[in-house]
């Protein structure tokens, strides 16, 4: 009678050969190539959403506020944002790319 082979996950086979790969050659730049590899397959595989905004994509969407819309918890009408100037933009434009970029969204805006 013909012995039943387990599967290589439950014989251990493929942790045995994962990890021997680690310790042997180079086994810094195994890592490192695993690594930047997992990086660029994240990379092509991005969210349209997890890139920063565009300075267009921001005026568009401050073009299309309502006018004689109530004001947030800053004070600031959207009629003062739709009219805003280029610095006033830029600034916002900075302070919405760092709140994506660190995923830290400020309590107050919560509300």
């Amino acid at each position: 009678t013909a012995e039943k082979q387990k599967p290589p996950i439950q014989n251990g086979t493929i942790w045995k050969n994962y990890f021997a790969d680690f310790y042997t050659g180079n086994s810094r730049s195994k890592p490192n190539k695993k690594l930047k590899l997992l990086q660029q397959s994240i990379k092509d595989n991005q969210n349209t959403i997890d890139f920063p905004i565009s300075l267009q994509e921001l005026i568009g969407k401050l073009q299309t506020l309502k006018p004689k819309k109530a004001s947030g918890p800053d004070s600031i009408s959207p009629e003062m944002l739709k009219h805003s100037s280029s610095e006033l933009q830029e600034a916002v434009l900075k302070l919405f790319n760092l709140v994506l970029h660190s995923g830290c969204f400020p309590d107050i805006w919560n509300q």
